[in-house]
């Protein structure tokens, strides 16, 4: 069975690869969102797409039990995210993704009931020349977020401190 890591080592080249002239970054908090994302790519018109590595249906499972911690009902992330509507607190809009995608082994999720909000990608060694393989396209997700400035340049300072001098 693979590992988060030997998912990540293969998709974040293929996001690469397939989004050039975009920010491709893993494990990382927006600013402004209480979720952390194994992987986001950010296009040119600042919308972004998350990417959630699964290795067991157990761990697929827990990723909706995720809350915002805003206190009131309705606030899992999933509920939030296929919503027509914004992310609004009394905070201001929270980021949401323009699209969702769980990356997963192969036939991990056969059987189980997706969300249709919810892209698919599947891992497996020698599947494609990068290991992985979009299933199901994810669909974009209504009232999805441009980043701000302000966010953008908190994801460069981030990704400024990752670098190994």
């Amino acid at each position: 069975m693979p590992t988060a890591e030997d998912i990540q080592h293969s998709l974040i080249p293929w996001l690469r690869r397939n989004s050039l002239n975009q920010i491709v970054m893993c494990n990382v908090f927006l600013k402004d969102s209480p979720f952390e994302a194994d992987a986001i790519r950010v296009t040119k018109a600042c919308y972004w797409h998350e990417y959630e590595i699964k290795i067991s249906v157990a761990d697929y499972h827990a990723d909706f039990q995720k809350t915002a911690g805003y206190g009131k009902q309705g606030d899992a992330k999933h509920d939030l995210y296929s919503s027509d509507s914004a992310i609004v607190t009394r905070w201001g809009i929270r980021p949401k993704p323009k699209s969702f995608s769980f990356v997963v082994p192969i036939g991990l999720l056969e059987g189980i009931d997706v969300p249709a909000h919810c892209g698919i990608i599947e891992y497996g060694e020698k599947l494609t020349y990068w290991n992985v393989k979009v299933k199901r396209p994810s669909p974009t997700l209504k009232n999805a977020t441009k980043l701000t400035p302000e966010q953008i340049f908190n994801l460069a300072c981030k990704a400024a401190c990752r670098i190994n001098i």
